[in-house]
């Protein structure tokens, strides 16, 4: 199992565990076939990174996390379904938020997390209908 030291308030050294190997242990994710989740900072938001996204996808990982993917609240719905239909065995959520700050544009940030979820690995994982994820 994969362990890791945390540094509490205290400064006391404390073990978690791994969130892939949790996964494992209560059935959620099939240990068989699981490979490494893949975790990816974006620099040019989803719009300008399209194509290394979409090859994350085609390698077919468990689970994708791409971190600051500027997807604005308006599209994401559309992103979503463009996703979907090209990759349809993905669960795939979307998280925004607008920092009070703006650019030198004088418009503000747009913070956007998209997770996917490859429904191969995760048989115990759910579809909700879309609401505003």
């Amino acid at each position: 199992m994969e362990m890791h030291l945390n540094k509490d308030t205290n400064g006391t050294m404390t073990r978690r565990t791994g969130w892939t190997p949790n996964l494992q242990i209560s059935g959620s994710i099939d240990t068989n076939t699981v490979a490494e989740a893949v975790p990816w900072n974006s620099r040019h938001g989803y719009k300008g990174s399209k194509e290394a996204v979409h090859q994350f996808f085609e390698q077919g990982p468990p689970i994708i996390c791409l971190q600051d993917v500027r997807i604005p609240k308006l599209e994401r719905q559309h992103v979503k379904r463009e996703l979907r239909c090209i990759f349809p065995h993905y669960f795939i959520y979307i998280t925004t938020a607008q920092s009070p700050r703006t650019n030198n544009r004088d418009r503000p940030h747009v913070f956007s997390v998209l997770t996917a979820l490859n429904s191969a690995f995760l048989p115990k994982v759910t579809h909700q209908c879309d609401a505003d994820t």
